[in-house]
């Protein structure tokens, strides 16, 4: 636009600009965002809140926190005030790359410049958090909602439970669970204890070996709601696996497929894995079988833990033959 513009001698206001600057952002081109920003003043015109939000979405679609950082520096220098969406643009953007010590600055920013954070504020905090493994950190947002007259919905307990399973805090992932499920019960709005409410707790379980809880929510969820899926499954499988009872994770296997859900390869991963523990290669290899007819590729690790199956069962001549298809199957994919 900006160009045709140029070629027809025709001179841009700050409202083309906006327009190009949002349309760079809507694809996630955050360099020709930034560009067009500094563009503004070159033809002496002054940005305003458009075009720094603008610009945060561009960044913040492309993952690119340091360059939203100095957006929200070259707005304070030009004395524009922040808005709501500004502020949740800058947080969202840190959430990208795991940026949680800016993402919490920046929430707590907002209170001492008197810009009320939102649900939404809070949810791309605790996002930035959970992708950088700060569980206690999350808790900690979640307690200061209350504070400020919000209140968690399930979006928000769902992830703050997934930042407690990825260090394998499963007791606190329980008790959040817990406490969404009351709230569920009091009949609080959006607070209803979903799938994947449940299926992350299930899979801070995993991470804790804490299979007998994996089981109880697993059982809870076919009794009560909701509905488990593939994931749900999957996740009591691995808990399963890693508590050393391998046969109720192939039984898990067969319960998934009776309810018609789809095995994934990590699904895969956890019945081999079990059958690598128990030594069961013949289970092992139809296992195998079924991924490839599943067009499922098997990765190195479900190709070693048949492996061991095989050897474990005496059976080594077919651990030869696998390691043979395993080497052969990754020089076609290199």
């Amino acid at each position: 636009m900006l160009r045709e513009m140029a070629r027809a001698r025709l001179q841009p206001n700050l409202i083309t600009f906006n327009a190009t600057i949002t349309a760079c952002g809507r694809s996630s081109q955050w360099q020709h965002s930034l560009a067009l920003l500094l563009q503004v003043r070159d033809n002496f015109l002054q940005p305003d809140r458009t075009s720094y939000n603008s610009t945060f979405t561009a960044c913040e679609r492309g993952s690119a926190t340091r360059m939203s950082g100095e957006v929200l520096s070259q707005m304070r220098s030009a004395a524009m005030q922040a808005d709501l969406y500004t502020y949740n643009a800058s947080i969202s953007a840190c959430g990208k790359d795991a940026g949680w010590e800016r993402a919490a600055w920046i929430l707590f920013d907002m209170a001492r410049r008197e810009v009320e954070p939102d649900v939404v504020s809070f949810g791309a905090a605790l996002s930035a958090c959970e992708k950088a493994s700060k569980w206690l950190a999350s808790l900690q947002l979640l307690k200061t909602m209350p504070s400020t007259r919000l209140d968690p919905n399930a979006i928000i307990y769902s992830t703050s439970i997934s930042a407690c399973a990825k260090t394998s805090q499963w007791r606190f992932a329980l008790d959040l669970l817990m406490e969404l499920k009351a709230r569920e019960l009091r009949a609080d709005e959006g607070c209803r204890a979903d799938v994947v409410a449940f299926s992350a707790a299930i899979n801070a379980c995993k991470k804790g070996a804490a299979w007998q809880s994996a089981l109880r929510l697993l059982g809870q969820m076919k009794e009560e709601g909701p509905e488990p899926n593939i994931i749900s499954y999957t996740a009591a499988m691995n808990a399963c696996e890693r508590g050393s009872c391998w046969p109720l994770t192939l039984l898990l296997l067969q319960e998934a497929r009776g309810r018609a859900h789809v095995p994934t390869e990590v699904t895969y991963g956890a019945a081999m894995a079990a059958c690598g523990r128990g030594s069961l290669w013949q289970y092992a290899l139809s296992v195998l079988d079924e991924m490839q007819a599943a067009d499922v590729s098997p990765d190195s690790l479900i190709y070693n833990a048949c492996m061991l199956a095989c050897k474990r069962g005496s059976q080594g001549h077919l651990a030869l033959q696998l390691e043979a298809k395993r080497l052969t199957t990754a020089e076609v994919l290199n």
